[in-house]
């Protein structure tokens, strides 16, 4: 797994997640960025996108531990 550093952010509803979702959209390309909304294949989604160095960027409605134990 790749050690470089990603920004994680956890959209939290009703706390300004869609201004900071278009705020990270218009600062990384989109090979940039792994938006992750479905629950489906979740930890399988976040290893991989933890683990491209291509991806700077990780956001969505997801819980924290599975990026704890991913990373």
């Amino acid at each position: 797994m790749s050690k470089s550093k990603k920004l994680v952010f956890i959209h939290i509803p009703k706390t300004a997640g869609t201004s900071l979702r278009l705020l990270l959209e218009s600062n990384y390309e989109e090979a940039e960025r792994a938006a992750i909304y479905s629950h489906q294949d979740l930890d399988e989604n976040l290893a991989k996108a933890l683990a491209d160095p291509k991806i700077k960027c990780i956001y969505g409605h997801f819980p924290l531990r599975p990026v704890i134990i991913a990373s």
